[in-house]
């Protein structure tokens, strides 16, 4: 009876211990998703803030688009090396 008590105590056990891992496995996954989308959003989010404050941005009194030009650019370029970041650096953790 001891033997029978022991054996299904430790399947409860590997059991419990594989479901916990697989919730973990999946709040990892979340997470990471969360965080690219967040690593996106966020420098647009800044520009979009930078471009909706009623302040002077430096170059705006220009008549030409060059600085609007330049911090796209520098924003595309950002969102590229974290694209690039994640597919691979991020996915060989």
């Amino acid at each position: 009876m001891n033997l029978l008590l022991d054996v299904t105590q430790s399947t409860f056990a590997a059991s419990m211990d594989q479901k916990v891992s697989e919730y973990n496995h999946n709040l990892n996954d979340m997470t990471r998703v969360l965080s690219t989308i967040t690593a996106i959003y966020g420098p647009l989010c800044v520009i979009s803030g930078i471009m909706g404050m009623n302040v002077k941005i430096p170059g705006s009194d220009e008549d030409s688009y060059l600085p609007f030009i330049l911090i796209l650019i520098v924003s595309l370029v950002v969102v590229v090396i974290m694209l690039l970041f994640f597919k691979y650096v991020w996915n060989r953790r």
